[in-house]
């Protein structure tokens, strides 16, 4: 991770920046859109996208809703609602979690908590970030 990585978080008012911006990296980066490329592990990389996204929907919010209007809210819309679309309809036949056997992964049940895991992950990373901006005012 490079200072100005963790500059940037620390400005978005996350004061564990450097464990922020590593969990985000580890989530979305390679290893979420990887293990949803492929097909492995069910739902877990669409959830981590979500869990994400859920964050980046709160750090613009206040910018609108609109890109064209310089409002970030509707790309990270976008793509939460993308990764959930995968995560329910699950990777497919010609997947990693098929060659596998692994198909009890994308049961019902599994999905939701699964789901509901990245949403209150991404509920835990607003907070970081309110906790942030209240200790820089404070």
């Amino acid at each position: 991770m490079d200072g100005f990585s963790t500059i940037t978080m620390l400005s978005f008012g996350l004061l564990v920046g450097r464990l922020v911006l590593g969990l985000g990296v580890a989530a979305h980066g390679p290893r979420g859109g990887l293990l949803t490329a492929v097909g492995l592990l069910g739902p877990v990389g669409p959830a981590l996208m979500v869990a994400v996204m859920r964050g980046a929907m709160t750090q613009h919010l206040g910018n609108g809703f609109f890109a064209m209007n310089i409002g970030i809210v509707e790309v990270p819309l976008l793509y939460l609602v993308g990764a959930l679309v995968l995560a329910v309809t699950g990777p497919g036949p010609f997947s990693v979690d098929a060659a596998l056997g692994l198909e009890a992964l994308h049961a019902p049940v599994v999905v939701g908590t699964v789901l509901a895991a990245a949403v209150v992950a991404g509920l835990g990373a607003t907070a970081l970030r309110r906790a942030g901006a209240d200790a820089r005012v404070g």
